[in-house]
């Protein structure tokens, strides 16, 4: 069973945070702050890439036949392609994208998404 971990990105950095049975006041009050901004709150796939970097929703990676957006979508984490010329959302279980690695996020890296 993964562990659940949450990311909230502030407008500026990451901010990570542990396993909510493993919060203390100061992670509850920081995350509240956040989230009550509208920061979007990230969830960790519980898959890693290549590298064994963590790969949360919003991620960007890539391999030898394409790059791919981290989504949760229909209740499992998905792949979807970026730059499709036929512009059709492919959505392909994460699981399914293999020797991939992290080259950003849909925040930090906008550019990473045309």
């Amino acid at each position: 069973m993964r562990k659940v971990k949450l990311r909230i990105f502030d407008g500026e950095e990451m901010r990570d945070f542990p396993c909510v049975t493993e919060w203390d006041i100061s992670d509850y009050n920081l995350f509240s702050s956040l989230t009550q901004k509208g920061n979007p709150v990230l969830e960790y796939s519980g898959i890693d890439d290549e590298f064994r970097n963590e790969l949360f929703e919003g991620d960007i990676v890539s391999n030898h036949v394409a790059t791919w957006e981290i989504t949760f979508n229909k209740g499992c984490f998905c792949a979807k392609r970026i730059g499709d010329k036929n512009n059709q959302e492919t959505h392909i279980a994460l699981r399914a994208v293999k020797e991939i690695k992290l080259i950003g996020n849909r925040y930090k890296n906008p550019e990473l998404l045309k």
